[in-house]
């Protein structure tokens, strides 16, 4: 029963991995091809947002999300062969569950200008 699970946490790893490739892939060919939807600047709502301040910040940034989704995938894929890969898939999917929280302190309430008043 336990090797059944690990393959399970494997495969929905592995699925969660190759689908932010393909958004992350998709959302980079719109940015090449129409930038004008994307708000690139200093100004609007994503002023703070260090990779937004260009086009090419924004591409660049693009590239290693699907590099890291691509880690992540070729560690499901290949932990079976390799033991030194035996903490990899945990390490991978706690250091993205640590980003994605830190991304979105703001919209869960931890943001420190609303905090003081």
């Amino acid at each position: 029963m336990r090797w059944y699970g690990k393959k399970i946490a494997k495969a929905i790893w592995g699925s969660f991995c190759l689908f932010g490739a393909t958004l992350f892939v998709e959302d980079f060919y719109q940015a090449v091809n129409h930038p004008e939807v994307y708000p690139f600047g200093a100004e609007g709502p994503v002023a703070g947002i260090w990779y937004y301040k260009t086009q090419e910040l924004y591409l660049w940034f693009a590239i290693i999300l699907v590099c890291w989704c691509a880690v992540g995938l070729l560690l499901c894929l290949l932990q079976h062969k390799f033991r030194y890969f035996k903490w990899g898939i945990t390490v991978h999917c706690f250091l993205t569950l640590l980003y994605i929280l830190i991304v979105n302190m703001d919209s869960i309430g931890f943001a420190t200008q609303n905090a003081v008043k």
